[in-house]
């Protein structure tokens, strides 16, 4: 009878340790689990896949492409011709609709679970990713996705805080001098840089190509301050925006602040009131004659438009939904000058 309690006994403190090692094991797995997970929320870098053979290699078992229609992943799938919407996104890869600073709280599926059969649909909305294997949580917003099965596309991503900054830019300035503006910029430190490519826009939204600039440095890589300056000659009057697309020897781009020049009008003085406007903008000038006004949204996008035979002109602006507008003097195809208009509700 003894013998038989013992053997009870050692048989429940025995089932008790394993539930103890158990639950211990859990809640050791969980811990590592929590700290294996890595947010990348540090400065953004875009890819552009323009070509064949192109890849994003965010990780040694991440490299995002495309084929003719889908993205994949290069690393572990092989995707030949067009996929349809059978195919439900990378491999190793989770997403979700939403910001990174809420990556915890948001619901992840394959990529065209969570997309649809719309790619187009992605273009200007973030997106956490999830790489599943690594557990990185970081953002990623589409710029681009060529229709057609052309297979080109872009994304903006964030990257590892602690990874160093190939090119760090310590100043970036310009002025207008003689009608001629000036662009001045020094970097601090250069690791497999390429180039800088200008962009230019007159809205500050929309930016095309200016001028490819390359590295001052030797192999792309220095630790001394290198100077770069550039003259923008032939412009019209009005504001003019100007970012360094910053370009590695990889292909990586990094975006600089965007400054604003204004090259003011030499010809005449304009005066736009009452600004705020929530009916009628007045707009009065010495050299209105054969001017068209444009009031542009904050997309670029013209919304109302006229054109003005004398030294003051009005614009009717009740049914325009209020909000910030551009409002553009353009004579003979050249914008002449540019102003910041605010618009009210009645």
């Amino acid at each position: 009878m003894q013998n038989k309690l013992t053997v009870l006994a050692n048989t429940k403190f025995t089932k008790g340790l394993l539930k103890t090692s158990l639950a211990l094991t859990l809640l050791l797995s969980n811990i590592q689990e929590i700290q294996a997970q890595t947010i990348w929320n540090g400065i953004n870098t875009t890819f552009t896949k323009t070509a064949a053979g192109q890849q994003d290699c965010i990780t040694p078992q991440t490299c995002l492409t495309r084929g003719t229609s889908v993205i994949y992943n290069a690393i572990c799938q092989t995707v030949n011709g067009s996929v349809g919407c059978i195919y439900a996104g990378p491999c190793n890869t989770e997403w979700a609709y939403g910001s990174l600073a809420n990556y915890s709280t948001l619901t992840y599926d394959e990529l065209y679970n969570v997309n649809g059969c719309f790619p187009n649909s992605m273009i200007g909305n973030p997106l956490v990713l999830h790489l599943i294997n690594e557990n990185i949580y970081l953002q990623v917003t589409f710029n681009s996705w060529q229709s057609g099965g052309g297979g080109n596309f872009s994304y903006t991503r964030s990257t590892n805080l602690q990874a160093p900054l190939p090119v760090i830019i310590s100043e970036f300035k310009g002025h207008n001098e003689a009608g001629v503006n000036m662009l001045q910029w020094t970097s601090s430190q250069e690791i497999n840089n390429s180039h800088y490519m200008i962009q230019h826009s007159t809205d500050g939204i929309h930016f095309s190509d200016l001028e490819k600039v390359n590295s001052a440095a030797i192999g792309g890589n220095s630790s001394i301050s290198l100077q770069y300056n550039y003259a923008h000659v032939n412009i019209s009057e009005g504001h003019h925006y100007y970012r360094l697309a910053q370009t590695d020897l990889d292909g990586a781009i990094t975006y600089s602040e965007i400054i604003d020049i204004l090259a003011k009008s030499q010809s005449g003085t304009w005066t736009i009131y009452p600004n705020p406007a929530k009916d009628i903008l007045t707009i009065q000038g010495v050299d209105l004659m054969y001017t068209s006004i444009q009031l542009l949204d904050m997309s670029g996008r013209v919304v109302l438009s006229q054109e003005v035979n004398a030294s003051q002109a009005s614009m009717d602006i009740k049914n325009i939904v209020p909000g910030i507008y551009s409002l553009q003097m353009v004579q003979q195809d050249r914008i002449i000058d540019q102003r910041k208009v605010q618009i009210l509700g009645r």
